[in-house]
């Protein structure tokens, strides 16, 4: 990961830090529940990771993440 932005306020840097520590030692993973759909959906149960065969065909958008565009 590139270095932060000096913008970038000190305690976001450090819940990221936590997020990527989180990652690396495999305690952390993004597609662990609760996860909803655009339409406020339950994807995925709390406490549950989605599998590579649920991520390999996902074809949903997830709530609250937006578009750049």
């Amino acid at each position: 990961m590139s270095p932060y932005n000096k913008n970038v306020p000190a305690d976001v840097a450090a819940e990221a830090d936590k997020v990527k520590e989180g990652y690396i030692a495999g305690t952390y993973d993004i597609f662990t529940g609760p996860i909803y759909d655009q339409d406020g959906n339950l994807k995925v149960a709390e406490g549950e990771t989605m599998t590579l065969d649920q991520l390999a065909v996902i074809d949903w958008f997830v709530k609250g993440v937006e578009s750049a565009a």
